[in-house]
């Protein structure tokens, strides 16, 4: 049987992108991603988990290539991907995208700067220009969102399987790669990088939030075997015995191969507001709203009804039990009872939310009880390509009142509020970066395209944490 050339025009479409000649909205908007992602990473500086992982990736060594964000020193390009990527991921306040289906149903989209970790530690440790930078990670959201087209989100595996694919191109593409090594740092990463669907299911553990950053240090690793001339299987996505089980029955990978050109898939990004899932964004939105009406007085409440599209992965979602009794912080950020019980009590959802396990506290699990799920297929053309929720509150007096978000803050249409952005920037980095450097790394980020290298910004970036 003659070898699969999938994989090499894969390569070709991600290698003949002319950073040159990326429009300068698309620039801005991956800056923008750029930043937020960083924003991310540096409020989890106090977390013990985050702490705990990062302090157990620097006890491995390693060659002084990249940084850690917030950490002293350098470590190798590999432990700095996957360090920076559970900081990036560990509050679930990163970016995400959507799918949609054939019927117009909003289905699981995903993280795709889940893997900016990767041109950020692989582009410090080549001396890569900022705009060799910023056009791996668009290449890195296109082979994202092709990838997460074709996957079967039915099957038994996670989406964040594909994260091992493109964080080999971003790679390869930083490294100067041809296509022929390209092709084998993308067999090499994708065959380990399976991920089971159980690590998003029932107990959620840290699991959750370790996934992509596993799998995208992988695939750095594999792409630096590639570069030292080691070989994978070509047939790879196609073959019975290799990854064609991740795929849905009818896909066509020739999506894969075609050029990196408009519409950009990271255009398609949306910035969270609130750390918790995707499709609580708006539950949380509707639910501070609550609050503003109800005054804090959540004594005052007999029952709440949370109301959503009527898409099948709301249902899913909805009917959970692991979410309905959450016993973890990972379980109770996609906890939709959590959520607007917290919120409902404090008025807003911040990463305080969660500490002392908040999930068990009296009066939240008092309230998590007067909750029920339904769904309204009137939230289907209200407001397509979006999460919506409408909350109905019930008091004791028998009085009701009904607040809704249609589109969540930080919901893009095409393009991201740089406004927004770099508020939630200034608001995650307030207590970890003294004003004067908080602008610095603004400024820095939004002015990447313009660096010759991305060293000024990873090194300020270095030795944030309060000791």
């Amino acid at each position: 049987m003659a070898e699969s050339d999938l994989l090499a025009r894969l390569s070709k479409s991600v290698l003949d992108l002319d950073a040159r000649k990326l429009p300068p909205d698309i620039i801005q908007q991956t800056k923008l991603i750029i930043l937020d992602s960083i924003g991310c990473a540096l409020t989890t500086l106090d977390e013990h988990e985050v702490v705990e992982a990062c302090e157990a990736i620097e006890t491995t060594g390693g060659a002084p290539q990249a940084t850690i964000i917030g950490f002293k020193g350098k470590t190798s390009v590999t432990n700095a991907t996957l360090a920076n990527g559970i900081l990036v991921r560990y509050l679930d306040l990163n970016d995400f995208t959507l799918g949609v289906g054939k019927s117009g149903a909003v289905s699981i989209g995903g993280h795709p700067s889940d893997n900016i970790p990767v041109a950020l530690a692989v582009g410090e440790w080549r001396g890569s220009s900022g705009l060799d930078v910023i056009a791996s990670v668009i290449i890195g959201y296109d082979v994202f969102e092709r990838m997460r087209i074709l996957f079967d989100n039915k099957g038994q595996w996670d989406g964040t399987s594909v994260s091992g694919t493109v964080a080999a191109v971003m790679t390869g593409r930083l490294m100067g790669f041809d296509v022929d090594r390209m092709r084998h740092a993308i067999a090499l990463a994708a065959m380990r990088s399976l991920t089971p669907r159980l690590v998003r299911r029932g107990h959620i553990t840290a699991a959750k939030f370790l996934s992509n950053p596993l799998i995208a240090q992988t695939g750095v690793a594999s792409t630096l075997l590639a570069g030292g001339g080691m070989t994978g299987p070509q047939a790879i996505f196609e073959s019975k015995d290799g990854l064609r089980v991740l795929f849905s029955e009818n896909a066509d990978f020739n999506l894969l191969t075609t050029p990196v050109v408009s519409p950009y898939a990271v255009s398609l990004s949306h910035i969270k507001a609130f750390p918790c899932l995707a499709t609580g964004q708006a539950e949380v939105a509707a639910a501070m709203e609550m609050h503003k009406i109800l005054g804090g007085r959540t004594d005052h409440i007999e029952s709440f009804n949370v109301i959503m599209a009527d898409y099948p992965m709301v249902h899913d979602q909805q009917q959970e039990v692991a979410r309905r009794y959450p016993d973890s912080r990972e379980a109770a950020d996609h906890s939709f009872y959590f959520l607007p019980a917290v919120t409902l009590i404090d008025g807003t959802l911040s990463m305080r939310a969660y500490d002392n396990a908040r999930w068990t506290d009296p009066q939240v699990t008092a309230l998590m009880a007067k909750a029920t799920m339904s769904v309204d297929a009137a939230w289907n053309t209200k407001a397509p390509y979006g999460y919506p929720c409408a909350l109905e509150v019930t008091l004791k007096d028998g009085t009701k009142h009904r607040t809704e978000c249609a589109y969540a803050p930080g919901h893009s249409k095409g393009a991201l509020d740089e406004n927004a952005v770099v508020e939630k920037f200034e608001r995650l980095t307030r207590d970890v970066l003294p004003d004067a450097d908080r602008q610095k790394v603004r400024d820095l980020a939004l002015g990447l395209d313009k660096l010759a290298n991305i060293s000024p910004l990873m090194d300020l970036l270095a030795d944030r944490r309060r000791h």
